[in-house]
């Protein structure tokens, strides 16, 4: 790599001398460009520009940017002004070429980043001064990028093909930058800027370059002084962005990003997040032929996909408008029809009489809401033809709710003039159930038909003493998929915000804690504890109580197959408290430490880690595919029966709807 502190003068050199292409003279380039030079003799340009004119900002070729460099760098400049440097050329050959941008067009640590095998050691055992010189050497030939907004290869497309050869022997960057020098028309240069569309968005810019102010709309967008003032094109909007992350701003004032769309670029394509208000990243990812295509490797994330694939072949971007619905939206519809449903309560009531022994006590606190409560009733009661003890504990509601049990015959009701709290209620409930199991649920959730008895069927394994569902938000996303506690008491939702349908969500186990929207749990173990610690911060009691089962030796499980759809899922933001932290030193120490995915692979698994084992099919072994994908389906269940947790891992992708796998 290139020695410290060489001056420019021991660099630059005259075409033909120097191998390194930006340490290269350019004469006719720097007479023809600096008005007041052509009266120099050719051969005395080199001199005149080391002796004067770099000082005041001129540039020795067109691969190096002065002005854009001292503006991009100020403290260079600060330095040049104070005579540290002759320029900021001549900073950029001692130490600034390892890690410095030398042209807008041109992000040294991005390509470094881009190509993980151009390392310093590689590049010096090629003789290579910097991955600039790389670049312009061997990258521009090899199709690599060195700016997110040039690809070679988009460039090229805009040539016939029998055009497009001489231009890469020549080289596309240096041809590039000739033709906008020229006045040419202005070409795509990626699929992420669009120039035609910039230009007429932004009119003033367009007049500007007409007058010579700036080579071209990509010049302007890439060295203008207010970046997030201009959007790229039509598919992505600085202040849409800046108002779903308005932190973002400060990393942008603070110079690690130049705008919202680099962030964007960078990580929040990858992120799925969304870059203007016309597309949802997230559910055009999800397309059956963008899915498919995303995984052959037909483009780097969904927002590559839609400029290149999806705009031309006729995608929509986002769902129907009609279709289309958020959490509020969702709620909404849910308050509504539970008022609809009212007169059926009205008329027929819910019965909870038991003829015999019950098989689950439900305790359900309330507070108000009366509709919303009946709703709930109405869902446990069509969910089971099962004996179940109804126990509802009123926490001083003041609305119909106060009569609630003229609606639900055989139900028993405790009611308090004052709110006694979710679990000061839930624990008086607890000493009132005569069921073996005993089943905790919110009183704004809607039970999937068959979840009450699939909970059961799973508790009939005596290692269970607690068991959780999937929990939904209302517009369909996945609210809790079991819960992690992380070592320093944070409690996290797995897989919030996922769809339903993702494989991680789709798959049973022994989890931290489950949420007390849908909590079963044993009758004795309950009083062997004592009921629920109202001691700890909300939301933590069932953390709590799932913790001292666990201590006990009882797994807290996980099942899928167990769906309920919670209008306001909670979410646990205020940390454990003190108290939880004390009685629960031991088994936090034992938690991982707070992390994204991969960490949550491991840690979403409660207790002792199963051995993991990964197999490998054609696609997906369903029995009713025949041949010897019933034999895979075999060994599949074999080995999870063994109690190995098994990934499926289809190399051919998968086509199969959720419910037949």
């Amino acid at each position: 790599m290139w020695p410290i502190d060489l001056l420019a003068s021991e660099i630059l050199k005259p075409p033909g001398e120097t191998a390194i292409p930006w340490a290269v003279f350019d004469a006719a380039w720097y007479r023809a460009t600096y008005k007041e030079t052509r009266e120099i003799a050719p051969e005395d340009t080199l001199p005149f520009y080391l002796g004067v004119e770099q000082r005041i900002g001129h540039a020795p070729n067109r691969l190096f940017d002065e002005q854009w460099h001292r503006a991009m760098y100020p403290r260079i400049a600060e330095r040049v002004a104070a005579g540290e440097f002759r320029s900021a050329f001549d900073a950029y050959c001692r130490r600034g070429s390892l890690d410095r941008s030398p042209h807008w067009l041109f992000d040294e640590l991005g390509y470094r980043d881009r190509y993980p095998d151009l390392t310093n050691e590689v590049l010096e055992a090629a003789g290579l001064a910097n991955r600039y010189d790389h670049y312009l050497r061997h990258g521009v030939w090899e199709d690599r990028i060195g700016h997110i907004l040039f690809d070679p290869a988009a460039y090229l497309a805009n040539f016939d093909p029998a055009d497009a050869v001489g231009i890469r022997e020549d080289g596309t960057f240096n041809h590039y930058l000739r033709r906008i020098e020229s006045g040419a028309p202005e070409i795509p240069t990626s699929i992420y800027f669009d120039p035609d569309w910039y230009q007429q968005r932004y009119p003033e810019v367009a007049q500007a370059i007409q007058a010579g102010r700036w080579k071209c709309a990509l010049h302007h967008y890439l060295c203008n002084d207010t970046p997030s003032e201009f959007d790229p094109s039509e598919w992505f909007s600085e202040e849409f962005y800046l108002k779903r992350d308005p932190g973002l701003k400060d990393f942008i004032a603070r110079g690690d990003f130049r705008n919202a769309y680099m962030h964007f670029l960078k990580y929040g394509a990858r992120e799925a997040r969304l870059p203007c208000a016309a597309i949802d990243l997230p559910w055009y990812a999800a397309q059956d032929t963008v899915r498919k295509d995303l995984e052959d490797g037909r483009a780097p994330h969904a927002f590559a996909h839609w400029l290149a694939i999806g705009r031309q072949s006729g995608l929509p971007p986002a769902p129907p408008e009609e279709i289309k619905l958020g959490e509020a939206q969702a709620r909404l519809l849910g308050t509504r029809l539970s008022s609809a449903l009212l007169p059926v309560a009205g008329r027929f009531g819910y019965s909870f009489q038991c003829a015999g022994e019950p098989a689950v006590s439900v305790i359900l606190p309330v507070r108000g809401n009366f509709a919303t409560t009946m709703r709930t009733i109405a869902s446990l009661r069509a969910s089971t033809p099962s004996e179940i003890e109804l126990i509802v504990l009123d926490r001083g509601s003041e609305d119909e709710t106060r009569l609630i049990a003229q609606y639900v015959p055989g139900a028993k009701l405790l009611r308090f003039e004052t709110d006694i709290g979710w679990v000061g209620a839930a624990d008086a409930g607890r000493q009132l159930a005569e069921a073996p199991l005993v089943l905790f649920l919110a009183s704004d959730v809607q039970l999937a038909p068959g979840s009450i008895d699939r909970a059961r069927a799973r508790m009939d394994d005596d290692s269970i003493g607690a068991l959780g569902g999937l929990i939904l938000q209302p517009h369909g996303v996945v609210a809790q998929a079991g819960g992690i506690l992380w070592n320093d008491g944070g409690a996290h939702d797995y897989k919030r915000n996922a769809s339903p349908l993702a494989p991680e969500v789709n798959f049973v186990r022994d989890t931290d804690f489950c949420t007390a929207a849908f909590l079963m749990t044993r009758r004795i173990l309950l009083d062997r504890l004592g009921g629920f610690d109202q001691e700890c911060r909300p939301g933590y009691e069932t953390v709590d109580l799932c913790l001292r089962l666990a201590a006990t030796g009882a797994r807290v499980v996980y099942d899928p197959s167990v769906v309920v759809v919670q209008d306001e899922p909670v979410r646990m933001l205020d940390g454990c408290g003190e108290h939880f932290e004390r009685k629960h030193t031991a088994a936090l120490a034992a938690r991982s430490a707070p992390g994204g995915g991969p960490v949550q692979v491991h840690a979403r698994h409660a207790g002792p880690r199963p051995h993991r084992v990964l197999f490998i099919d054609d696609s997906i072994p369903l029995r009713r595919s025949g041949s010897g994908f019933v034999r895979g389906n075999d060994l599949v269940r074999e080995i999870a029966a063994q109690g190995y947790a098994v990934t499926v891992f289809p190399v051919n992708g998968c086509d199969a709807d959720p419910a037949q796998i």
